[in-house]
């Protein structure tokens, strides 16, 4: 097994994105860049219903209802700028 310390495991809990793939979070980056969905398929090189998949599973593991509420998860997690 690993030994996980509490301090990780509770700053793993408090980052919702710690359980997005490395894909998963290109393509949240993406969203974010304010690219359409037409244009990100295009530059990560996978089909558009391959996007459509993979931003299923981004939205199920953010718990929100779409793009909106993931990119404003996702820039609130970055910190101020």
């Amino acid at each position: 097994g690993q030994m996980i310390f509490p301090y990780e495991a509770a700053q793993e809990r408090n980052d919702p994105l710690a359980e997005l793939t490395e894909r998963e979070r290109e393509i949240l980056m993406g969203l974010a860049s304010s690219r359409n969905a037409a244009q990100l398929a295009h530059d990560l090189a996978i089909s558009p219903n391959t996007l459509k998949f993979h931003l299923k599973n981004v939205y199920a593991k953010l718990g929100v209802a779409g793009r909106a509420q993931a990119v404003a998860l996702y820039l609130s997690s970055q910190g101020p700028r």
